[in-house]
């Protein structure tokens, strides 16, 4: 099982590197009951912008392809930052700033197949 906090904190590392100020993450947490989702940016407040953020289970098998938590994690931090809680033109100008920098695929969604992953269909309901 990969360690995400590691990658949490390399992810970061790898913004503050580029200049990209993000939100402050209060806690970054392993989901194992989504089905439907690689992650999720959530506000705590918005007063002192502080988000947790969760990632998938899946994501953090080391069967599975790294780069897909890498671009979920940085998928997550993007929303964390000034005027990009959602996909529209600031948070797309960060992400194509990241790809292009790093050579990652951040997009708006990603399926089992662009990551990747075979999911057993009995763990699908």
């Amino acid at each position: 099982m990969r360690n995400l906090q590691e990658y949490a904190n390399r992810c970061m590392k790898e913004l503050d590197d580029i200049g990209v100020k993000y939100g402050n993450v209060l806690a970054f947490e392993i989901n194992t009951r989504a089905k439907h989702r690689w992650g999720q940016c959530k506000r705590v407040s918005s007063i002192l912008n502080c988000f947790t953020i969760n990632i998938n289970h899946i994501l953090l098998d080391e069967k599975n392809n790294e780069q897909a938590l890498i671009d979920t994690l940085m998928h997550e931090l993007l929303h964390t930052c000034k005027g990009c809680f959602n996909h529209k033109n600031e948070w797309k100008r960060l992400a194509e700033k990241v790809n292009g920098i790093y050579n990652y695929n951040i997009k708006r969604t990603a399926s089992e197949v662009d990551y990747g992953i075979e999911i057993e269909t009995e763990n699908i309901t």
